[in-house]
């Protein structure tokens, strides 16, 4: 999981580096990252970039990578990129969009990084904890015993008492 994570960094910290040549370049930062070196580097786990709406006014062919692995999540990874990423011409925040185990398991991971390299996680994709479970478990393990030994105290209490015969001579 931890290697997943640092693809996602290491991503990120890709594209930070052609936002910054490009800036220095054009004097503002692209939300097109059809250029970028990440094109020769796809993820197979994470969606890298921008939203799609952040593309008005430039001739962008794609703003996100999205891997073949989170197609069938597109609208929850298009929300979190909406949500996380950001563009103006002096400021960028990519968004890496990860799923780290199955769906049922755990949720999306979410990584940021800003035009200061500073590189935060929104959201870690670890898997979901259930501390129910935990705690049925628990109460299972110390009722049953306690269950048993209450119904074998009703039991003995129930059973008619016979009492020894009396022999006479």
């Amino acid at each position: 999981m931890r290697a997943s994570q640092s693809e996602a960094k290491v991503k990120l910290v890709t594209l930070f580096t052609f936002q910054k040549v490009y800036f220095a370049e054009h004097g503002s930062y692209t939300p097109c990252l059809e250029n970028s070196e990440l094109g020769t580097q796809k993820s197979d786990r994470y969606a890298i970039g921008f939203s799609g709406s952040m593309a008005e006014g430039f001739n962008c062919e794609k703003t996100a990578d999205i891997p073949q692995a989170l197609q069938g999540e597109v609208t929850d990874v298009i929300k979190l990129l909406t949500d996380y990423s950001g563009l103006q011409k002096d400021q960028f925040k990519l968004v890496a969009v990860g799923r780290l185990c199955p769906a049922h398991e755990c949720v999306l991971d979410v990584w940021t990084i800003d035009q200061d390299k500073k590189m935060e996680q929104i959201q870690d994709g670890k898997r979901k904890s259930y501390p129910y479970r935990t705690m049925i478990g628990l109460v299972l393990f110390f009722l049953i015993p306690i269950l048993i030994i209450i119904r074998k105290i009703i039991m003995r209490s129930s059973k008619p008492k016979v009492e020894a015969p009396v022999f006479t001579k």
